[in-house]
């Protein structure tokens, strides 16, 4: 499967890029099939479980 985490929690819409537009990608374009799992804020799987992903998407937020 693929892990795709977000360092924030905002609001989804409809076109979400992590969890509408890339599995999107991955099944349109690629013709792919996958399995995804979603984290986001400080919601994050323990290192044990990391284990079982295949890919590891992390998305965050640039502090200035």
């Amino acid at each position: 499967g693929i892990l795709i985490a977000e360092a924030c929690n905002h609001d989804r819409k409809a076109e979400d890029i992590g969890t509408v537009q890339i599995p999107k990608i991955f099944r349109d374009k690629m013709g792919l099939n996958l399995n995804f799992d979603y984290s986001a804020g400080r919601v994050f799987p323990d290192e044990k479980s990391l284990n079982k992903y295949k890919l590891i998407s992390a998305k965050f937020l640039r502090l200035k």
